[in-house]
């Protein structure tokens, strides 16, 4: 044996129970145990996924589903189109027919005739040429007053005189279902089709039955123009200073600016 044998196994006999001594209060981890541990701890939390689907913005889609403000355009489409000489016969009263044929348009919308034949035009137009003969001893150029009797008297419809309208004014009147029947003075309104004498008056009335603010015009029937007349389109602005009433004194087409606003029969 060597001699130094006895001393190496005192060292080595140290060294162990020195290392017994240092841990033996260290735990033991038992890695598998706190994986499983974490893993119910995180269980019982709320699971919070991401999503890439994009989130409805329901005040956009009901602004969407309901318009803000009045359509852009608006047509009565059902209003029957009369010319002042149904029939195209220009004679007697026929060639100043344009305010019986506005107020002939505006009855047999509100009464539903909307496929209004010559003849019953004709007869309608014919009973208000002789009304105008029995109160006022003729029945050509009525002005707006005079209208205004006709059709307060002798239809089945109402109207009142409006001065000085508003394009807006006039559109409300369409959106509500009422045509508007307005007075022109021709040589203004300048329409190709409708040639006036020179050295006429240039009177001239019709209905509006539509607009369209898309492109900035009014949409007629205008009696006169037997060629484009029905659903006929007037810019807003040279629509609306074209406007004037006929005035009996002078015979000319200065008068105020003035409509008449129609109400259906009640």
């Amino acid at each position: 044996m060597n001699k130094w044998t006895p001393y190496l196994v005192l060292l080595f006999a140290a060294l162990g129970l020195g290392a017994l001594l240092l841990f033996r209060d260290a735990p033991v981890i038992d890695a598998p145990d706190v994986i499983i541990e974490e893993q119910v701890e995180q269980a019982d939390e709320p699971v919070i996924e991401e999503t890439t689907e994009p989130v409805i913005d329901l005040e956009a889609v009901t602004d969407a589903l309901v318009p803000d403000g009045p359509p852009s355009r608006f047509v009565l489409e059902d209003a029957p189109y009369i010319p002042e000489a149904p029939g195209n016969v220009w004679e007697g009263p026929w060639k100043n027919g344009c305010e019986e044929a506005s107020v002939a348009m505006v009855e047999f919308f509100y009464t539903g005739n909307f496929d209004v034949t010559i003849d019953e035009a004709k007869a309608f137009m014919q009973m208000l040429f002789d009304t105008q003969d029995e109160l006022w001893g003729q029945n050509a150029n009525s002005d707006v007053s005079e209208t205004h009797q006709l059709i307060n008297g002798y239809t089945s419809f109402t109207a009142e005189i409006v001065g000085d309208p508003s394009i807006e004014d006039i559109k409300n009147e369409l959106r509500e279902g009422r045509p508007v029947i307005v007075p022109l003075n021709g040589f203004t309104l300048d329409n190709p089709h409708i040639p006036f004498l020179p050295t006429g008056s240039g009177y001239h009335m019709l209905t509006v039955v539509g607009y369209d603010d898309v492109i900035g015009h009014f949409i007629v029937h205008d009696d006169g123009d037997l060629v484009t007349g029905e659903f006929h389109r007037y810019e807003y602005n040279h629509f609306m200073d074209s406007i004037a009433d006929y005035v009996h004194e002078t015979q000319k087409t200065n008068g105020p600016k003035q409509v008449l606003f129609t109400q259906p029969p009640t």
